[in-house]
């Protein structure tokens, strides 16, 4: 069964062009199919900034809802040598609870303008196609593309991604042994995150419960170097999601 398996597989290739043309080959096209359906739709980008993206569209792009979610990995992304930096998925939600992929792009660049060639040959294949909600993580490029080629969606971002992006700043600033050692900075820092989980027009007021937590129950327990550097959190949270270019 193994050797059957290995032998439907494609070799080791060492660039996305060999990769698609290994696709289109008469030996592996039979194999790119979804019920009869084309999976594999071929390569796109014609310039520098558009690198290559290798495009894979389920059959259901057709009859999914108008939520999507996007998120790019590096990690599950094939590296052909070094070629693709990222698989980029696509998601629709059905009955407001299943989530199901419906597009995967390899992609060799993640600028706005890959992302937006991208979302214009989604369209080509399903012209009706109009997400009213997309969820994101925090990327300029992919937001911006989405603005570009969708103008009247709505951009929600991923709660997920953001605590992410909190919690790298967070070990940036060396706070991590005091996040884990002291429960009331773990705390703190807990509150900071789930702030951007109320309405917004409660944000700020929730950040001032938060900072006054910080001065009347951390402050005067902590390091002189403790607490600057917690000052500079604080102004990273505000400057980056209550006033800066990823307002929530």
């Amino acid at each position: 069964m193994a050797r059957t398996r290995r032998s439907h597989l494609l070799p080791n290739l060492g660039s996305m062009h060999e990769f698609k043309q290994q696709l289109e080959s008469p030996r592996y096209f039979s194999l790119t199919a979804i019920h009869g359906q084309t999976f594999f739709h071929g390569s796109i980008g014609t310039t520098e900034e558009e690198g290559i993206t290798l495009v894979f569209v389920t059959p259901h792009v057709k009859k999914t809802s108008t939520e999507f979610f996007i998120d790019g990995t590096f990690n599950a992304a094939p590296r052909f040598g070094g070629q693709c930096q990222q698989l980029f998925v696509l998601m629709g939600v059905s009955y407001d609870v299943v989530r199901f992929s419906l597009v995967y792009a390899l992609m060799s660049r993640k600028t706005e303008q890959a992302y937006k060639a991208l979302f214009i040959y989604i369209k080509s294949i399903e012209p009706t196609w109009q997400p009213t909600t997309v969820m994101t993580d925090f990327e300029r490029a992919s937001i911006n593309a989405v603005h570009s080629v969708f103008p009247t969606t709505k951009i929600v971002g991923c709660w997920f991604h953001l605590s992410q992006c909190i919690w790298r700043t967070i070990q940036e600033l060396g706070l991590t042994n005091l996040y884990r050692e002291n429960r009331k900075v773990h705390g703190f820092f807990r509150m900071v995150m789930e702030n951007t989980l109320l309405p917004n027009q409660k944000l700020d007021e929730g950040f001032d419960v938060v900072r006054r937590m910080y001065h009347s129950t951390i402050k005067h327990f902590i390091g002189l170097s403790e607490n600057q550097n917690i000052n500079e959190f604080l102004e990273y949270y505000r400057r980056t999601w209550l006033t800066g270019n990823f307002k929530i």
